[in-house]
């Protein structure tokens, strides 16, 4: 112990219960300040936390949708693809690791991406199994 914890020490029993009593209670209040400032600041904190995972899973939901996710299977994306995943050091969505995931994400289930439109048949089907008829089927044939 230094010299001067010694006389602060030395100065503290001088002190009357009275100004001791003082003193504690400016300390805890000055603690209680503190407390209530770091709670303030561990919920604003915990909001920010709340808008940066929903700019990024809004981000994610993007480039799924640009990747050729089917519109009905965006909200299924972020159960395969968590966040953590492809978010970069930084805490922006690293776009190789997203295309990765997308990729294989496809690959496991493709039935969550958009399906390229087939034509159906070119003209009405001959049932004679000689193949497909050249001409279009109109109304007047089906009536």
């Amino acid at each position: 112990m230094s010299e001067q914890d010694t006389v602060k020490d030395d100065e503290l029993e001088r002190l009357s219960p009275a100004e001791l009593a003082r003193m504690v209670r400016d300390k805890r209040k000055s603690e209680a300040t503190y407390r209530t400032r770091l709670r303030d600041v561990e919920a604003e904190l915990e909001r920010v936390r709340e808008t940066v995972t929903g700019w990024q899973g809004s981000e994610l939901a993007k480039l799924a949708a640009a990747a050729g996710v089917a519109d009905t299977a965006l909200s299924d994306v972020p159960t395969h693809v968590p966040l953590e995943a492809v978010v970069g050091d930084d805490g922006l969505l690293d776009t190789a690791k997203v295309e990765t995931a997308l990729d294989a994400l496809r690959a496991e289930r493709p039935h969550l991406f958009q399906q390229p439109h087939v034509p159906a048949t070119t003209g009405a089907p001959n049932f004679d199994g000689a193949g497909e008829s050249k001409a279009a089927t109109s109304w007047a044939d089906v009536i």
